[in-house]
């Protein structure tokens, strides 16, 4: 089996971790989806409060003006919980921190469950073609010929 045909069949999506919601039912337009979409979505994962959905939201992709106006805007975010500049730039960061550890963890599943291929043998160098033998637990991948297998063994 090719690494193309590995990745198809074992592609990651929302609902094999229980997510029954698909990208096309989040956003209006998935083309160009809309920051308030974004901020409703992310704040009904259990990751992200209400509050850090919006300020990850807006304060990344959104209209809202530089951090030093925020203050001016409090309708806004005082309509979300955000009294000030700073608790908005800290709830900002602390919403990007759990964002970028729930990437990491998708990134380390995936990394798990779809290793690159190793795109050559570690003793001959020969290209392996999406097909190597691994001779011992921990040793580096080689070809059929290397590990001496018949190659009219299916």
């Amino acid at each position: 089996m090719t690494s193309d045909n590995v990745k198809k069949e074992f592609q990651t999506d929302s609902k094999r971790y229980g997510n029954d919601k698909t990208i096309q039912q989040v956003f209006d337009r998935e083309d160009h989806p809309a920051v308030p979409e974004l901020k409703e979505a992310l704040a009904e994962t259990s990751h992200l409060t209400e509050k850090e959905a919006f300020a990850f939201a807006h304060g990344n992709f959104g209209q809202l003006p530089l951090p030093k106006e925020i203050d001016e805007i409090c309708k806004l975010t005082k309509s979300h919980g955000i009294e000030s500049t700073e608790e908005f730039l800290a709830v900002k960061q602390r919403a990007m921190k759990k964002i970028s550890e729930a990437i990491w963890i998708f990134e380390l599943i995936d990394a798990y469950r779809l290793p690159d291929f190793p795109e050559q043998c570690a003793e001959c160098n020969q290209p392996l073609g999406g097909m190597w033998v691994n001779q011992e637990e921990g040793l580096s991948p080689v070809c059929r010929d290397c590990a001496d297998i018949d190659g009219d063994l299916h």
